[in-house]
């Protein structure tokens, strides 16, 4: 699963997200979309109470990506 932010303005990205749940075993990454930045892996071990606060990424494109399981997708929130 990817989802790409766009923020042709900004001189860098930052993300606050609620709600979030990976199942064991899944990684999440937010890179910069000239690859130059990698943040990660993003595991269930740094997310407390479903939140997660990102590092500042100097990028005005991301692309923030999620690795699991074919048969843990369907856990994925």
């Amino acid at each position: 699963m990817a989802n790409r932010f766009s923020a042709p303005e900004a001189s860098s990205l930052n993300f606050l997200i609620s709600g979030l749940n990976l199942p064991e075993g899944a990684e999440m990454f937010i890179l910069s979309k000239d690859g130059r930045i990698i943040h990660g892996p993003i595991t269930g071990d740094v997310i407390y109470d479903h939140v997660y606060a990102s590092d500042i990424i100097e990028s005005q494109d991301v692309l923030m990506v999620v690795k699991c399981k074919k048969t843990s997708f369907k856990n994925f929130q």
